[in-house]
């Protein structure tokens, strides 16, 4: 299991949060880790985007 992993199991994080770096620092006994957000997938519409976010709808390619 990769340290993201781990950690991500540890902290309880499920999607759309994710670990993306862990640095751990043992001799000085303290470690920074670095979660990030998924704000929207590959298959999501600006549409989509927009109301999830509760935005008006700019829809540029229409």
């Amino acid at each position: 299991m990769q340290d993201t992993a781990l950690y991500q199991y540890l902290l309880g994080l499920k999607s759309p949060w994710t670990v993306s770096r862990v640095d751990l620092n043992v001799k000085g006994q303290c470690g920074e880790v670095w979660a990030k957000r998924e704000w929207f997938s590959a298959t999501e519409t600006t549409a989509d985007l927009s109301k999830r976010l509760g935005l008006p709808n700019f829809d540029f390619f229409s």
